[in-house]
């Protein structure tokens, strides 16, 4: 089945997850230069829920503003319309659940590793300037939104890719690719193009797994694309089996991309756990604290040594038990031979009995006869 028709099967499917029409208006709204604080604002009002998510956070230690914000218009004023949008739509993501019936989909663990992935977004935009982070803590959200989609609208699907996962170890976008024919990264991009999403913010989803792939010239899609990338390498030292690997490349590629030292690079690390809770707890999401970053890669470390340590013990055991068969075989040779002399030496005399005596005499005539000679 060509792309193109896998994306419309999406589409139509009655399991794909939809964003809350005011959510959905807001984008309309944003997308256009001439749209007023005002006109906003009432399209916030129609939601109750949602306004009220919005002042609650506008008014918390997320901003730290010093004087209380009564409406919804004074949030936009303060805030911005970009940080405006990007809270809605956070809101809206994480109020998202869809049709999903894929057994191997772990909502709760899915949220926390987006969530995980939008607190680094904004911690590593922060190190390089302070603008618009919340447009890059959305952008962050909203990276693995194709998982969710596939696990809503083709679950089945869904649990066979996982199942592949599991027991390879080729890449999630390959697997994908040769099950469904399209991979969580394109359907993630589409579904969003077409809830109206800006190409800030659609962009880095598409190339969240190979920035280097994405060949447009909008600078800051491409920074975007970059930091999300490396934000998801920090929610799978968090979340995955494998921290070590993805702390190696984590390092290595903020100091080659980037250009952070490691003392910016440890910053943003030892911040990770905290901003989680703190941001779960912002957004009404309650989740499990999850480990630092040091606790989790010193327990590696000690799993790695015990491993190591399991096969250099196995390797003693195996010399120590060649040198103990080795020992045996040469005792076993001198018994042999101590035998053999008690069979063949007469006790009393010490020389050689009769037996020795017929066994010699039968060798020799076997051997005059292989040559033909005279005994």
């Amino acid at each position: 089945m060509k792309k193109e028709d896998i994306m419309e099967n999406i589409l139509k499917s009655p399991g794909l997850p939809t964003l809350p029409s005011v959510a959905s208006e807001i984008i309309s709204l944003t997308s256009k230069e001439e749209t007023s604080v005002k006109e906003i604002a009432d399209m916030l009002s129609k939601d109750v829920s949602l306004s009220a998510k919005v002042l609650k956070i506008a008014n918390s230690a997320y901003y730290g503003f010093a004087y209380k914000i009564s409406t919804i218009q004074q949030a936009i004023s303060c805030i911005g319309i970009n940080a405006i949008r990007s809270l809605v739509l956070s809101f809206s993501f994480l109020s998202i659940k869809g049709g999903n019936k894929a057994e191997l989909f772990m909502y709760e663990d899915f949220l926390a590793k987006s969530l995980a992935t939008a607190v680094v977004a904004r911690l590593i935009k922060n190190k390089i300037d302070n603008n618009d982070l919340e447009e890059i803590f959305i952008a962050g959200l909203l990276k693995d939104i194709g998982k969710l989609i596939i696990a809503s609208t083709h679950p089945k699907l869904y649990d066979q890719v996982a199942k592949e996962a599991q027991n390879t170890e080729k890449n999630i976008i390959e697997i994908e690719q040769q099950i469904i024919g399209i991979d969580h990264a394109q359907i993630g991009y589409e579904i969003t193009k077409n809830w109206g999403f800006p190409d800030i913010l659609s962009v880095p989803i598409r190339y969240h797994h190979f920035p280097e792939k994405n060949k447009g010239d909008d600078k800051k899609a491409q920074l975007y694309t970059n930091v999300i990338y490396f934000s998801g390498l920090v929610s799978n030292i968090l979340y995955s089996n494998e921290p070590n690997k993805y702390y190696d490349m984590f390092i290595k590629g903020m100091k080659v991309n980037l250009g952070f030292s490691k003392a910016v690079i440890d910053d943003i690390l030892d911040k990770v756990d905290l901003e989680v809770v703190h941001n779960a707890n912002y957004f009404g999401f309650h989740i499990k604290k999850p480990k630092s970053i040091e606790e989790i890669l010193i327990e590696a470390n000690t799993i790695l040594s015990g491993i190591n340590l399991t096969y250099d013990q196995l390797n003693k055991e195996l010399v120590n038990t060649k040198i103990q068969m080795q020992k045996a075989a040469r005792e076993l040779e001198i018994k042999n031979k101590w035998l053999e002399s008690l069979a063949n030496i007469d006790g009393l005399t010490e020389v050689y009995n009769h037996r020795y005596l017929q066994i010699f005499l039968e060798r020799e005539l076997n051997r005059t006869k292989r040559k033909k000679g005279v005994f």
